[in-house]
């Protein structure tokens, strides 16, 4: 990528998750369960239908597990999109074991993130959530490394057919 605003829109990319990330890691713990909540109560209608005629401890039960996989993959998710971006950046810089370098330092960016919430009210770090971002930031850094062999096969293709150039 010799593009200067590649770069540019890949860094700001970069900077943009790492500041979402760091803004709900910000939030308090009840602030963060009310976020949590909404998605929750919205998957809920839209998932279990009657709902609202279970009885009040098997609706707690639904609840409680429906916001720990919502939290859980939010983790993941958040972490995917970073590795995603990191790994492409890498690419755009032609760096050796790019996918490694990008899983690693995604990886130290979660461990950054649960020693935030040390200092962030009703919230507190945790390995677990660590891994889970290991893992979501390996999901990311696949799919680019993905995306990154069909577009050079793509283009690969398009350069050796003189009819597309």
């Amino acid at each position: 990528m010799e593009k200067w605003w590649v770069r540019l829109l890949l860094w700001l990319a970069v900077i943009a998750v790492c500041g979402m990330i760091f803004f709900f890691s910000a939030q308090s713990g009840e602030d963060s369960a009310m976020t949590s909540g909404k998605v929750v109560d919205i998957l809920i209608g839209i998932l279990i239908k009657g709902y609202e005629l279970l009885d009040a401890i098997r609706q707690r039960e639904i609840y409680e597990t429906a916001s720990l996989l919502v939290r859980k993959l939010a983790h993941f998710a958040e972490f995917a999109l970073l590795g995603f971006f990191v790994r492409l950046l890498m690419h755009s810089y032609r760096i050796r074991f790019g996918w490694g370098r990008a899983w690693l330092a995604s990886t130290l960016y979660a461990f950054t993130d649960e020693a935030h919430q040390m200092f962030t009210q009703a919230r507190g770090p945790s390995l677990i959530d660590v891994g889970i971002d290991s893992i979501g930031a390996a999901a990311g850094v696949t799919l680019a490394c993905v995306a990154l062999a069909i577009a050079a096969r793509i283009w690969g293709a398009a350069r050796s057919r003189p009819e597309l150039q």
